[in-house]
């Protein structure tokens, strides 16, 4: 077991000494903490420049040059809009302009251009008169395509093209012999044959 004994003489002396010195230390590092505390709150030594720091300065003026996803030069210039004269036009007291929103829908001969371009091979005309519907569509029989229908309110037709549609009947032993892949929902296979008829 250990036992404290006090100390005395040289012992105690010298133990005074160590506590001494390490409050004078703590009471130097304290008052040098302060000191750079108000130094740092005062601004003091902010005139003092490093002469290391100091470059020589010369005039430079940069060209920014602005250049798109492809490296063509942008010019800003080209995208200004210009100012446009615009003729003012002065009406009688009497005459009245008729404004209509023609809400996407075309008069009949812009349609007769659009479907002479289009040139489709069937054709099923719908939202018009009954005048109108029947003139368009003798006027597409004649000149844009032989398959044009015009159905009624509530009428179904069928425009299916059966041209490459067939339905045959495999053998268990082609099957069997098939590699079929998943796409989706559904199991798909290739198979190369002639069809001929049962």
């Amino acid at each position: 077991m250990s036992k404290r004994v006090p100390l005395v003489g040289e012992e105690l002396r010298a133990y005074e000494e160590e506590q001494n010195r390490i409050k004078e230390e703590e009471a130097l590092n304290a008052s040098l903490s302060k000191e750079e505390d108000l130094k740092m709150s005062h601004g003091a030594d902010d005139n003092v420049i490093d002469p290391i720091c100091i470059h020589p300065m010369f005039p430079f003026f940069e060209n920014s040059v602005e250049w798109d996803e492809f490296g063509e030069v942008i010019n800003p210039d080209d995208y200004v809009i210009k100012e446009e004269d615009i003729d003012q036009l002065t009406m009688l007291g009497g005459a009245d302009l008729d404004n209509k929103l023609d809400e996407g829908r075309s008069d009949g001969h812009s349609i007769k251009s659009i479907l002479a371009h289009v040139a489709p091979l069937k054709l099923v005309l719908v939202h018009g008169s009954a005048e109108a519907t029947e003139h368009l569509k003798q006027h597409c029989l004649q000149l844009v395509c032989s398959q044009v229908y015009a159905p009624q309110i509530g009428e179904t037709i069928d425009v299916t093209s059966d041209l490459c549609a067939y339905k045959v009947q495999l053998s268990e032993g082609l099957i069997s012999n098939v590699f079929f892949k998943k796409l989706g929902d559904y199991e798909i296979a290739w198979v190369d044959a002639e069809v001929g008829k049962t």
